[in-house]
């Protein structure tokens, strides 16, 4: 069932709260939530305005790129989201919820896992020092390999193994993830997989 939204009067609202000038911080927010309720309503091109102008007041807002990279989507700019898409993974690098967002919004998109892929060598390429960005390039890279190349899937596995277990003790949950990537590649009848001590 569909859910069709009426958010006129609270756009009203908010567009009359912005001509009052109010702070920074609240001005993002209030573009933030008219580019939400614009998209809830279908108004994709409108959405796109208001969180394009709220991230160009504060570039790091993580929740209104995630609602534009939505929009985007819904839209079928893949260049776009490709753009977006490298801005989110530069957030954070550290964080693995940048990495599943980008996949997230991707499928069901016009981004496909070669230009994933491309995102993450770049993401690799600018940080050659960080041993956390390159392990958390290879296990992606590992994971959107797995169906289609098992083969150099199972080499990024081997080098995010190899890292993280530079980084972090035996029990981190990450190793959990490996095991289970593993598990995959064992099941693929063209890879062997890597030792799974962890």
């Amino acid at each position: 069932m569909k859910v069709s939204h009426d958010h006129t009067a609270r756009i009203k609202s908010a567009e009359t709260r912005l001509q009052e000038s109010p702070p920074t911080e609240e001005r993002t927010r209030l573009l933030s939530q008219i580019g939400h309720w614009h998209e809830e309503m279908g108004h994709l091109e409108e959405a796109r305005r208001s969180l394009e102008v709220s991230l160009a007041l504060v570039p790091g807002q993580y929740w209104t790129v995630k609602q534009l990279l939505g929009t985007l989507k819904k839209l079928g700019d893949k260049n776009g989201t490709l753009e977006l898409m490298t801005k989110l993974l530069r957030l954070d690098p550290h964080n693995p919820t940048v990495f599943d967002d980008c996949i997230t919004h991707a499928r069901g998109s016009s981004v496909n896992w070669s230009d994933l892929l491309d995102l993450l060598e770049a993401l690799r390429t600018n940080y050659p020092d960080d041993q956390l960005v390159q392990a958390n390039c290879d296990f992606y890279a590992c994971n959107l390999l797995m169906g289609t190349d098992p083969v150099s899937a199972r080499k990024h596995l081997a080098a995010a193994q190899q890292s993280f277990r530079k980084l972090f003790p035996r029990g981190h949950q990450v190793f959990v993830a490996l095991r289970s990537a593993l598990r995959q590649l064992a099941q693929s009848k063209r890879a062997t997989p890597p030792s799974s001590e962890t």
